[in-house]
């Protein structure tokens, strides 16, 4: 697969999501986790921002990292709209910290 095929695949796999995960109880938003390779992961870095696939390189992200992304979107016409995303943590790494973690055992 080129860079842009999976751009496009993990932009169906994102519409899915938004379309068929319902909202929190009371509100209007929606907890997801979504786990993957680092490609994969990096498309919806940039989708959240609305890069484009060409963008895809900018991110690293280490093996078991973590990343937490607030997106707020719609879906419009099979379309998902993303209207605004934030970073809370990226590629974050401090439980690998942990000495259960961080020995052979």
């Amino acid at each position: 697969e080129t860079e842009v095929q999976v751009f496009e695949r993990m932009s169906r796999a994102l519409l899915y999501v938004f379309a068929n995960t319902p909202t929190v109880e009371g509100g209007s938003h929606r907890n997801v986790v979504i786990y993957g390779h680092g490609g994969s992961l990096r498309v919806f870095l940039c989708l959240s921002l609305g890069l484009g696939a060409q963008e895809t390189r900018r991110f690293r992200l280490e093996n078991t990292s973590l990343s937490v992304i607030e997106i707020s979107g719609i879906v419009h016409s099979g379309e998902l709209e993303i209207r605004n995303g934030r970073f809370v943590c990226v590629n974050e790494t401090a439980h690998l910290l942990l000495p259960e973690f961080s020995t052979p055992g």
